[in-house]
């Protein structure tokens, strides 16, 4: 991947989200290893889209919901458009990680 962009949707009792696009590798390698180290989630997901995640090269762009939160004690969830009825857990500890590139 060479560039990621996060647009967000709602913060609904979070503090203000903020639209990132970055081609930092660093930021990147963050994500990346999130994704990577994510654990799919059993049962039927209810919940609603948090933030647009883009990831993206120069032939293709993967797209996934990402609800991140602020609550640095919990996990995030990460589902990978299109198939939006399986979730992935993000540990709590890449979970903060993408907190700290994205300013949450």
């Amino acid at each position: 991947m060479n560039r990621i962009k996060l647009t967000c949707k709602i913060t609904i009792g979070e503090p203000p989200c903020a639209n990132i696009e970055s081609q930092d590798l660093d930021v990147i390698a963050v994500v990346e290893t999130a994704i990577s180290n994510a654990e799919q989630m059993p049962g039927m997901l209810n919940y609603a889209v948090e933030s647009i995640l883009r990831l993206s090269t120069q032939e293709k762009t993967e797209s996934y919901y990402l609800n991140l939160g602020s609550d640095r004690e919990s996990s995030a969830l990460l589902v990978k458009w299109p198939d939006t009825s399986t979730g992935y857990e993000i540990s709590t500890e890449d979970a903060n990680r993408l907190r700290d590139v994205f300013g949450r």
